[in-house]
């Protein structure tokens, strides 16, 4: 019954955002009465907590898949912009919703969902570092921080519906990555 509740919360903090949703319209969309919800998801903290995880959970597993199918070597990370079209494109569940950022943005750095926001996405970058890292760009951590940036206004773009974000990230991601690819030449 937990699992229920919190995947009819899940869906709704995407579509909706956390702060526009009440307990009550958890409670509808769960389908449960509200003395149940509250003995298997205590408060709306808590279910938005578990989102978060779940939301790094879903990007941490999408961001390994779809590198992997992009092959090996520097090109595998354009995989990371497949991830992010997977979780936050036009045709996915949650559209640009589906974000850590978007949770940071609704409640800011100083609240708990903020803090835990950029803990998680910290992770995130992190295990982009770790990709850059295998396929050899020098500097990885830079790299992440950077890639980070163009994730994230790529998310911008899809809120204001645009309809080229993606080509154009590609572009400039394959430019950043040959970018870290020269400078780790230049270094050799």
């Amino acid at each position: 019954m937990r699992e229920q509740i919190l995947r009819a919360c899940f869906e709704l903090f995407a579509r909706q955002g956390i702060r526009r949703t009440g307990v009550e319209d958890l409670v509808a969309y769960a389908g449960v009465a509200k003395s149940t919800f509250y003995s298997y998801v205590p408060s709306k903290e808590e279910a938005a907590l578990a989102y978060l995880k779940h939301l790094y959970r879903r990007w941490a597993t999408a961001l390994e898949m779809s590198v992997a199918a992009r092959g090996e070597g520097p090109q595998s990370l354009l995989g990371v912009l497949d991830a992010l079209d997977t979780l936050c494109g036009k045709d996915s569940d949650g559209g640009p919703h589906a974000s850590l950022v978007r949770v940071l943005a609704e409640f800011g750095p100083n609240d708990p969902l903020g803090r835990a926001s950029i803990e998680l996405s910290t992770r995130l970058t992190g295990q982009i570092a770790g990709m850059a890292e295998a396929a050899g760009l020098s500097e990885p951590d830079e790299f992440a921080r950077d890639y980070r940036l163009l994730l994230d206004g790529v998310l911008l773009s899809f809120t204001e519906g645009s309809t080229r974000a993606m080509n154009d990230a590609e572009a400039l991601a394959t430019s950043l990555i040959r970018h870290h690819l020269a400078r780790k030449e230049v270094r050799a």
